[in-house]
């Protein structure tokens, strides 16, 4: 944590800033000047709780650009629309430099360091005597699940990102502790086991209803909850395997859990962990938590879209009349076009999911008004509307449309896929230019030329969102990550294929209404293929398609020891050019450099215990 940011950020002041912006605190705003405010005058009562945990949301709703930027911009689906910007540049050809401020992740510990003081307050403020009588355990319970899942969200992100980072469950609220604060880093699935510990312990304190439906989505409850553990566990299992060939950023075996215990040689170095019941951590161990871990990441799938399809029985009973015979046919509450074929045919997919936003297929989106807030992401990095369509940054990868000729191309979009026109504009403009804009979530609805060919593009101009009201919530779990994650966790386990081929394919018809048959059951390692190349089509500008490649660098059996690269051998998993091949040849250059200003104030030469990510420490400044 940059101690030059944690010197305003971590104060008290600073998160009734951000938590101003979405619900008031004038009334104790006024009681002292500014400068005078001490934790002793806050904490009096549940609304003081509530205003620092809308800060902490706020401050998760602000990082989209670092959502889009370490989980999207490395991948396959991207690519520069000019050579101008060498950031990017670099990123992409597999230099990432840690002067890049790009790779701060003040901000997320800013957020984490909000959710520690809800959640160490909230405590304290219902033990007896309490606080405020009209608040306690009971009341406090539920804000406590879901500052915790915050929480895990946030750390989930720069596990994804970094791998290994400091872990920090205790707040900050003066200078002088965070002057003090030098912490080391932990391992990432040590991180996600004990995140994963604890959203176990408190996911059934979650909110079911917050009574509207934008708090449904945009806050975590019970249901968002389950959704954000079974990522963990799917991220925790693949983590694990290979253990013994996998080491930390000094070279040493890692810790797969918090409380491990080091086991060291005479000459006092590393050579391995047991856990606290003393049972030694090698590949046999790991890898059976691993399967527990995809057993789990199953269940806690299931249990998503069961509570899902229970919302779609209910409405289906109050009017039925609203679901068309494909969705009233449908094992998974899925949205389906009215029709199979046709022509000039409005996508009822894409509006229901993406125009009207926290849809019937929604868990958890963070939320965008278009006056208070905007996400900028969308037109900085992708595209913009305003009388026209502006490309931002980057523009579609050409594996997106390699296969437009083809009913069920092996990646990228095919001839019937609805999501080619939802993702991409497909207009004579662009594809003239062979500049094609990513365009999800900037359109607002669209109506299809013909759903036997999507090459035909647009019957009339899509409605967009304007830049200056975008309104455009940002995704984090829906339907289809349910799906995906349980059929992908199926395919690790090698069992219950068919029931993983049940969903890939009901998600991949339905966004080809006109195909009318689907892949037969084969081998798990096919599963895997087909549900990585559907999370590529279904998740595009999402931030998520680079992690995906991260997650099977972590569990693909490629630690032969050979010369050749990681990414060489994930050929079946993404396109890449030869240069970016020999630049991937461990695990860690998977991962981001650690920034700059951090390793300046708490790396090891500065006397903290950071240590750069070794594949990017050649372009770490030395002082």
């Amino acid at each position: 944590m940059n101690l030059q940011h944690i010197k305003n950020k971590f104060l008290l002041v600073g998160v009734l800033a951000c938590a101003g912006v979405l619900s008031s605190c004038d009334d104790f705003l006024t009681v002292l000047p500014t400068g005078q405010i001490t934790e002793e005058h806050f904490w009096q009562d549940k609304n003081d709780l509530e205003n620092v945990r809308a800060g902490a949301y706020k401050k998760i709703i602000d990082q989209t650009n670092s959502i889009f930027y370490w989980g999207e911009l490395r991948s396959d689906n991207v690519k520069l629309k000019d050579q101008s910007n060498t950031t990017l540049l670099y990123m992409q050809q597999g230099i990432l430099r840690p002067s890049n401020s790009n790779y701060s992740w003040s901000n997320f510990y800013t957020g984490i360091n909000y959710c520690n003081k809800v959640i160490e307050y909230g405590e304290n403020m219902t033990n007896e005597p309490l606080v405020d009588p009209s608040f306690g355990k009971s009341d406090y319970r539920p804000i406590e699940a879901e500052m915790k899942a915050l929480r895990a969200l946030y750390y989930f992100y720069l596990v994804r990102a970094f791998r290994d980072v400091p872990y920090v469950t205790t707040s900050i609220s003066t200078d002088k502790e965070a002057k003090e604060a030098f912490y080391y880093p932990s391992s990432g699935e040590a991180i996600l086991g004990e995140l994963i510990s604890q959203l176990e312990e408190v996911k059934d304190y979650g909110t079911i209803n917050y009574g509207s439906n934008s708090e449904n989505h945009g806050r975590f409850t019970k249901r968002s909850i389950y959704a954000l553990l079974a990522d963990l566990y799917l991220w925790r299992g693949c983590m694990l395997k290979n253990y013994s060939k996998k080491f930390d950023m000094s070279g040493n075996l890692r810790a797969v859990n918090l409380n491990d215990v080091v086991k060291l040689n005479e000459e006092g170095d590393t050579i391995g962990y047991t856990t606290v019941d003393s049972v030694a951590v090698n590949d046999e161990y790991c890898n059976s938590k691993a399967t527990e871990c995809f057993q789990m990441a199953a269940e806690r799938a299931q249990f998503v879209i069961d509570e899902l399809n229970k919302d779609r029985k209910e409405n289906m009973e109050n009017n039925r009349s609203r679901y068309n015979t494909y969705e009233q046919q449908d094992i998974y509450p899925l949205t389906h076009c009215n029709f199979k074929v046709g022509q000039n045919v409005q996508d009822k997919v894409y509006s229901t999911v993406w125009g009207n936003k926290n849809s019937s297929e929604s868990i958890f989106e963070l939320q965008f008004d278009g006056s208070q807030n905007t996400c900028g992401t969308y037109g900085s990095y992708m595209s913009s509307y305003s009388s026209s369509v502006t490309i931002g940054s980057i523009i579609a990868g050409d594996i997106l449309t390699l296969g437009l000729g083809q009913d069920r191309p092996t990646q990228g979009f095919g001839k019937k896929d609805l999501r080619m026109l939802e993702t991409i504009c497909y207009t004579d403009e662009f594809i003239s230019a062979s500049t094609l804009p990513i365009v999800k979530n900037v359109i607002r609805e669209l109506n299809i030329s013909d759903l036997e060919d999507m090459a035909e593009g647009y019957a009339g101009d899509p409605e967009y969102r304007v830049s200056t009201s975008m309104d455009a919530n940002w995704p984090i779990y829906r339907l289809s990550d349910m799906m995906m994650i349980k059929a992908e966790a199926y395919a690790r386990l090698g069992t219950n294929l068919d029931e993983g081929y049940m969903l890939y394919n009901h998600l991949y018809n339905r966004n080809n209404p006109n195909l009318n048959d689907s892949v037969a059951v084969s081998t798990a390692s096919d599963l895997l293929t087909k549900v990585y190349m559907e999370r590529q089509r279904e998740f595009v500008g999402e931030g998520k398609r680079w992690f995906d490649i991260v997650r099977q660098a972590e569990a693909g059996d490629y630690y032969s020891g050979s010369a050749t690269s990681l990414m060489e051998d994930l050929g079946g998993f993404i396109s890449s050019t030869n240069t970016l091949k020999n630049r991937m040849r461990n695990i860690w250059s998977f991962y981001s450099p650690i920034v700059q200003s951090e390793i300046d104030v708490q790396g090891v030469e500065a006397g903290g215990h950071l240590i750069q990510n070794p594949v990017w420490d050649r372009y770490t400044e030395k002082k």
